[in-house]
C-alpha cells in the first residue's frame, strides 16, 4: 500500500504514541510501510526479558522460555537485533532464571552479540535477595566484555560483586568499554564473609571512565570497593551519584577524592543504619556546591536531619522542592511528651521557613523496615498531624515509603518492553 499521507507527517504522527503503548506502535508497524518505518525502531528500542510469574507451574513455564522466545524473534525477523538500543534483563524474586538456568545463559551468550546497536543493558534482580556475580554464565560474561566497548550504560542492580575474582571480572569488562561513551554505571558491592583484602586495579595513567551517572553500593567490603571506584571514575564528570553502605572511612575516602569543583547535581545516598555521623551533620554544602536534587535515607534522629538541611540552606542551586528525606518508623517512637515531639518538628519546620519560597515543600518519607506496615502507616498519620497543626503542610508533605528501599532499586528501567 503506497503513503496516502507526506513521510514527515506520517512520522509526526508515530510521534505522538507514547513510548509504553507497545501495542499501539506494534498496529502501527503492521498496517503499512509508511507507519511501520517510524514505528519499528520504537516498538524494538527497549525490550524487558522476564521470567514467568510466580503463580505459573513450572511445567506450564517451561513450555517456551524468554530466552527461546528472544532467540525465535531474531531469527524470523534479524532485523530487530540493530534496532534494540536498551536490554533489561530482570530475574525474578522466588526463581533466578538467567542466573541459574544454562540454557537461558546459552542463549543470552549467543543473543548479545547480534545486538549492534545496543547503548544501555541492565541486569536487575528483584526482591531482598541479591544474586552473586559468579553465578552469571561465564559466555554471558565474555559476551559482555565483547560489546562493553559500544555501552553507555551497565546497570547490575542486584547483582553482589563478594569476591576479589568477581572484582576483577567487572574490571575487565570496565576495561573493554570505551571511558569516554560510558556515562552511566550501577555496581552492588556487598560481602557475608570475611573482608576482600586490597583489590589492585592496573589502569593506564589517562584511563578512566568518565561517568556521567554513578550507583554503587558498599557493604561489608571493608572499603574497598570505595577505593575501587575513586581509581577507575573520574569523579570530576559525574552529573548524578547514589551510594549505600558507606561507613565513616569510606565516607572520608570518597569525599576526599571528590574534586571542590564537581558538577553533581542529583545526589542520593542511603546510609547504614549504624551510621550517625561523628562530628555533626554531613557537610553536603561543602561537597556537592552545584546540588540540585537530594535524596536522603538514614537512620538519623530529627535533629541530625535538621542540621543537614540547615547545611544545604547554602546551596543555591537546591530548593525546598526538591529535597527528600527518609527514615525507618521506629527513628520516630518518642520518649517524650507529645509536646515535646511537637516542638522537636516546630524546630525542623523552623528551618524549612529559611529556604526559598517553594511550590509544595520538602517530602519526608517514613518507611517500614518489615512486610507488618502498619507501625509505618500509623506513624506517618501521627507526624502528619503534627505539621498539619504547626500549619507547616505547605512546606512538609509526610508520606509513608513502603517497603524500606533497598540499593538496587536506584536504577529502575525508564521504558520496559
Amino acid at each position: 500500500m503506497s503513503n496516502p499521507l507526506p513521510q514527515e507527517l506520517l512520522d509526526s504522527i508515530v510521534d505522538f504514541v507514547p513510548s509504553h503503548e507497545y501495542q499501539t506502535l506494534a498496529s502501527c508497524s503492521l498496517a503499512f510501510r509508511g507507519l511501520a518505518t517510524p514505528a519499528r525502531p520504537r516498538q524494538f528500542h527497549t525490550i524487558t526479558l522476564m521470567h514467568g510469574p510466580p503463580g505459573r507451574s513450572k511445567a506450564r513455564r517451561s513450555q517456551i522460555t524468554p530466552s527461546q522466545k528472544f532467540s525465535a524473534l531474531l531469527e524470523r525477523s534479524p532485523d530487530i537485533a540493530k534496532l534494540i538500543k536498551t536490554l533489561n534483563i530482570i530475574d525474578g524474586e522466588d526463581e533466578r532464571y538467567w542466573t541459574t538456568n544454562r540454557n537461558a545463559g546459552r542463549a543470552l551468550a549467543m543473543v548479545i552479540p547480534l545486538l549492534t546497536a545496543l547503548e544501555n543493558l541492565s541486569f536487575r534482580v528483584e526482591g531482598r535477595t541479591l544474586t552473586r556475580w559468579s553465578a552469571l554464565a561465564a559466555g554471558v560474561k565474555a559476551a559482555l566484555k565483547d560489546i562493553a566497548p559500544q555501552l553507555q550504560g551497565i546497570h547490575f542492580c542486584g547483582l553482589i560483586f563478594d569476591s576479589a575474582p568477581a572484582v576483577k571480572e567487572i574490571f575487565t569488562i570496565l576495561q573493554a568499554s570505551m571511558p569516554s561513551r560510558l556515562k552511566e554505571l550501577s555496581l552492588s558491592f556487598e560481602a557475608d564473609g570475611p573482608p576482600l583484602g586490597e583489590i589492585r586495579t592496573e589502569t593506564g595513567e589517562n584511563w578512566r571512565l568518565q561517568l556521567q551517572s554513578l550507583v554503587f553500593s558498599d557493604h561489608e567490603i571493608g572499603g574497598q570497593m570505595t577505593n575501587f571506584v575513586t581509581k577507575v571514575v573520574d569523579l570530576s564528570c559525574l552529573r548524578s551519584l547514589s551510594f549505600s553502605g558507606l561507613a565513616e572511612e569510606e565516607l572520608d575516602v570518597f569525599f576526599r577524592a571528590l574534586p571542590p569543583a564537581n558538577v553533581i547535581e542529583e545526589f542520593t545516598v542511603w546510609f547504614i543504619s549504624d551510621y550517625l555521623p561523628p562530628q555533626g551533620p554531613p557537610n553536603f554544602a561543602t561537597h556537592f556546591p552545584r546540588l540540585r536534587r537530594l535524596y536522603l535515607s538514614a537512620f538519623f534522629p530529627l535533629a541530625v536531619f535538621r542540621g543537614v538541611l540547615e547545611n544545604c540552606l547554602s546551596i543555591p542551586t537546591l530548593s525546598l522542592d526538591s529535597i527528600t528525606c527518609e527514615s525507618p518508623h521506629f527513628q520516630f517512637l518518642f520518649d517524650g511528651t507529645q509536646a515535646d515531639e511537637q516542638a522537636e518538628w516546630q524546630r525542623f519546620v523552623e528551618v524549612l521557613k529559611r529556604f526559598p519560597k517553594s511550590v509544595q515543600g520538602m517530602q519526608f518519607g517514613i518507611s517500614s523496615w518489615l512486610t507488618n506496615t502498619k507501625p509505618a502507616v500509623e506513624c506517618s498519620r501521627r507526624v502528619a498531624s503534627i505539621v498539619d497543626h504547626l500549619d507547616a503542610s505547605h512546606l512538609l508533605r509526610v508520606e509513608t515509603v513502603l517497603p524500606h528501599a533497598l540499593i538496587h532499586s536506584f536504577y529502575t528501567p525508564k521504558a520496559e518492553q
